[in-house]
Formats: structure tokens, sequence, C-alpha cells
């Protein structure tokens, strides 16, 4: 009988210590070789006991033929880091055969575990924050203004496949989830499917062409039933760039074509198929500058390698995106920590 062994769930790591291992990870990764992979966390296999171990990132990348593999751990604690925790890693190091590790710290390492490291082939590395004003001023020289667009519906125009005798309306069940719900109101029907599509959903899937050069508000939107919709984008996004930036309020003018006869609309009609679908928007942008999270320094024991600002811009409820600026700096003496060690 030959046991299997999965990998157990990842363990949930309270906030703080997740963006310090974050964080670390996009240094290391804006300083690693083009082609570097980066994962955080990950788990590898235990090359002794079989079982998986995890580390707070990994950094995969090939040299000639040889893939290697550098682990990263980190520690964002109130103390200074001592020997004991260069011991456990170097252990799990040479578990799971990691060609390197990195240790990574926020409060520094005493003597006896730097020596401890350079003994094992463990680098370490201290991210401190950076508190002088003159400092920060010449690390947090990109400036990132997010513009956040509002769009209003203001009116839909349905065109039918069919020719139709007098201008049909929404039947009434779909009409009142059109007037109460708008972008997200189930009305649009597909063929094969059994879940109905909202006008919201209909865009993701669209992808956009340029607008017919006679009308500057007008776009055509061209339907695309198996399109890829990258994570974080809008196709109407790209034309509504010309939006100022003080709250004037823009209209413009939509259209989604559709490229075959799959999707549908329930009217007084009966269900009825559509050949596009017309709509009109009342834009309004505000930019506002984003201000940086944390400006702080990435050493090693001797040297700083990489001076960074970190800022977050919110997407939405529940999703961020994190924008990391650093530059080089091989001269530049290490910091200290509060006992005066490295």
């Amino acid at each position: 009988m030959v046991a299997v062994r999965f990998p157990l769930p990842m363990k949930r790591r309270p906030t703080k210590y997740r963006e310090f291992e974050l964080l670390t990870s996009r240094i290391e990764g804006a300083l690693a070789p083009t082609g570097a992979r980066i994962k955080s966390p990950d788990r590898i296999r235990d090359k002794i006991t079989g079982q998986y171990r995890e580390v707070d990132a990994s950094i995969r990348y090939a040299v000639g033929s040889v893939e290697l593999l550098i682990t990263i751990e980190c520690r964002d604690r109130a103390r200074t880091q001592d020997v004991t925790w260069i011991e456990q890693i170097a252990t799990k190091r040479a578990h799971i055969g990691a060609d390197r590790t990195i240790a990574v710290s926020s409060t520094g390492f005493t003597d006896a575990a730097i020596r401890a490291a350079q003994a094992h082939g463990i680098s370490i590395r201290l991210i401190s924050e950076i508190t002088d004003e003159d400092i920060r001023s010449l690390t947090d020289q990109l400036e990132v203004t997010v513009s956040t667009v509002t769009l209003a519906l203001d009116e839909m125009a349905l065109t039918y496949m069919e020719t139709l005798p007098d201008s049909p309306t929404l039947e009434a069940e779909a009409r009142e989830l059109w007037d109460t719900q708008s972008w997200d109101a189930p009305i649009f029907l597909e063929a094969n499917s059994e879940s109905p599509l909202s006008l919201t959903q209909l865009l993701s899937r669209t992808q956009s062409r340029p607008s017919d050069q006679s009308s500057s508000q007008a776009l055509t939107i061209v339907l695309q039933p198996k399109a890829t919709a990258f994570l974080g984008t809008d196709p109407l996004s790209p034309h509504l760039r010309d939006v100022p930036a003080d709250g004037t309020p823009i209209r413009k003018s939509f259209t989604i074509a559709m490229d075959s006869e799959n999707i549908s609309v329930a009217t007084n009609y009966g269900v009825r198929r559509l050949k596009q679908i017309a709509f009109a928007v009342t834009a309004t942008s505000f930019a506002e500058l984003v201000p940086a999270k944390r400006i702080g320094q990435y050493a090693t024991e001797h040297k700083v390698v990489s001076r960074f600002a970190e800022r977050q811009v919110q997407l939405g409820q529940n999703k961020s995106w994190n924008i990391l600026s650093h530059s080089t700096n091989q001269n530049a003496k290490a910091p200290t920590n509060g006992n005066g060690e490295t």
C-alpha cells in the first residue's frame, strides 16, 4: 500500500504579519531576475519526512538548465531576533532542499544570530521604517493619483432581430427589475443558459472596438460568447479617460452589438431576440492623491539594498492594489537596531 500525503490548508496569519510577508515578497520580487516566480506563502515537501512545510515566500528561477529555490522567512515582532530562530529555519532549509533562505526581520538580529546565519548560509535582511524627513523626501518621489469614475445609467434602448408591428416594452416583471436594479437587473436571457444575465454581466463578456469617427461619444461593443475578461478591467474604462476629474458630468452613449442571436429579453410580445442594446450614462470623476502607506529601507547586515515606498489603492469594498516603488542603493550604510546591533 502506498501512502499519499496531501498538503494541509495554509495557516491563517494575522493581518499585520501577512502584510509584512507580502511587502517582503514584493521587494524581493522587484529585485529578482527576469523570469523569477514568486509565491507567498508556499508549501514545499520535506525530503526527510515527506510532509509539506510552509514557508512565508519562495522564489524560483532558472540558471542555465538548473532551477534554483530560495525561501523567505519573516518575523515582524517586538524583540530582536536571536540565534534560535536562525537555527530553526536553517534546519527547515536543509529538510526542504532550498538553495538559499532569506531571514527578514523588522527589528534586527543579535550578533549571535548574525554569526549563525553566516555559518548556515542564511541571508539576513532588515526592513525598517524611514522617519528622517530628508530621506523620506528622496525616497517618496512617485506621485500616484487615483481617478474614480461614477456612472449613472440614464436610459436604454433595445433593437430586435425581428420586425415587430409596434414598439415593444419589457414585460412587467422585467420592467420592475430594471426600475429597481438598473445595471444589475437580470432581465436578459441567453440560449442554453439556466440563469438570466444583467447589463453588467453582458458588459463583462464584451470586447470593445473603436467607434465610428463621426460620433465622439458612440461606442460599439461586440459581444463575444467566450471572450475572456481580465480581472480589474472594464470595457468602458478606455472610453472614460476624457471625463474631467473635477466632478463635471459628461454624457456618454454606448452600444452592445450582438454577433449572434443568443441573447433575448421578455417583452409584451413574448421573448424576443436582440440585435443590439444601446444605453446612455452620465459619468463623473474625482481624482485623489494616494499617500505612501509605508516608506522604508531593505538592508543586509552591511548595506542598504533598496529604499521603497508602498501605496495601497482600494478597488471596491473587498479588493485592493498595492504599488511598490523602490530605488537601489548599494553604498548606503545599513541601519542599526535599538541595541546598536545591525
